[in-house]
């Protein structure tokens, strides 16, 4: 299980994805360190990915930007020009819970 997951579904289920970053911390102490969460633990044995990973902080850091800021993410990336190819793909695809 990767803590930033957790992170990323703020937006669409907030007090799930809260009280999923909490029960993280709170089952399994060691997968938060002085600089964040950790990459991974296997909940099946609780052994922790002791790796602090700059795209996982990244991703969380970004998705609580977008959490706390209105959908700060999605309402930059639209603005952006160049942002025209990726929305072409990603309206190929069918996202949903």
């Amino acid at each position: 299980v990767t803590p930033h997951a957790s992170f990323i579904a703020l937006d669409v289920a907030p007090q799930q994805a809260y009280d999923n970053i909490a029960a993280l911390r709170a089952d399994y102490p060691g997968l938060y360190g002085a600089d964040g969460f950790f990459d991974a633990v296997n909940p099946t044995t609780g052994a922790v990915g002791h790796r602090d990973l700059v795209l996982d902080q990244s991703m969380i850091m970004a998705a609580l930007d977008n959490a706390l800021n209105n959908r700060a993410i999605q309402r930059d990336f639209a603005r952006d020009p160049v942002s025209w190819a990726a929305r072409t793909y990603l309206s190929l695809e069918k996202m949903s819970l």
